[in-house]
Formats: structure tokens, C-alpha cells, sequence
């Protein structure tokens, strides 16, 4: 009996919408999922070795990329039925992820070989060296 009792007041405690998000529900449902993301990992793997321009092939992974983070979030760690707020936590990391992510693409794109060798690079003033 106080077991039914406390199941009760945990149940009132969390609420029907969370309850019913964290009963585990049907397996298919996590087996389509995780199908989903194995073709989407495929995809971005094709998309790394088909050659398409470097600015499109970034754009493209960083957009799966957070299809898969949204996904995962949602339903293998029970974001959809939870408080908003956590939603928004999770959020805030996507955005922080993709910020340094474009950072370092960005930092690192505007090297070249050449200044990577440890010489010094001549510093250009717009006048040729003749005049």
C-alpha cells in the first residue's frame, strides 16, 4: 500500500506530460530513430568525400549536426516531455558549439602553407618594391 502511495505522489509530483515521456514507450520508435541517424551519419560521411566545395560541405555537416544534436536531445534523452527550461539549456550548448565551430573552421581557414612553414612573411604596404 505505501508503495502504490508513494508510486502516486510521484506520479502527481512529475505530472501526466513528463510521466508519459519518460515511461519508455515503444521500442520501434527508438529503432526508426536510431535508423534515422545512421543514415544521416552516412550521409555525412558521402558529404566529407564528394568533393563539394569547402563553404557548402561545412554548411551541410554543421546543419546535420544539429539535427542529430535536436534528435538525440529530444528523444533519447527525454528533452520533449521535460520543462522548457532544460530545452533552453541544451540549446544554449548547440548555439555555444556552433559558435566555436565556426570560430575554428574560420581561424584556421585563413592560413596557408605558406605561413605555417615558421618564416617570416614580408609585410605588404601596397607600393612595389621599385619605386
Amino acid at each position: 500500500m505505501a508503495t502504490a502511495v508513494a508510486a502516486g505522489s510521484q506520479q502527481k509530483a512529475l505530472g501526466s506530460g513528463e510521466a508519459d515521456s519518460h515511461s519508455g514507450g515503444g521500442g520501434a520508435k527508438y529503432v526508426a530513430i536510431a535508423v534515422f541517424l545512421a543514415i544521416l551519419t552516412g550521409l555525412e560521411i558521402w558529404v566529407s568525400y564528394a568533393g563539394l566545395s569547402h563553404g557548402l560541405e561545412v554548411a551541410l555537416l554543421i546543419g546535420m549536426m544539429i539535427i542529430k544534436f535536436v534528435i538525440v536531445a529530444a528523444f533519447f534523452m527525454h528533452l520533449q516531455g521535460d520543462r522548457p527550461m532544460l530545452s533552453w539549456l541544451f540549446g544554449f550548448a548547440i548555439l555555444g558549439a556552433l559558435v566555436l565551430t565556426i570560430a575554428t573552421v574560420a581561424s584556421v581557414s585563413t592560413y596557408t602553407p605558406e605561413t605555417l612553414d615558421g618564416t617570416p612573411q614580408p609585410v605588404s604596404t601596397g607600393e612595389s618594391a621599385g619605386e
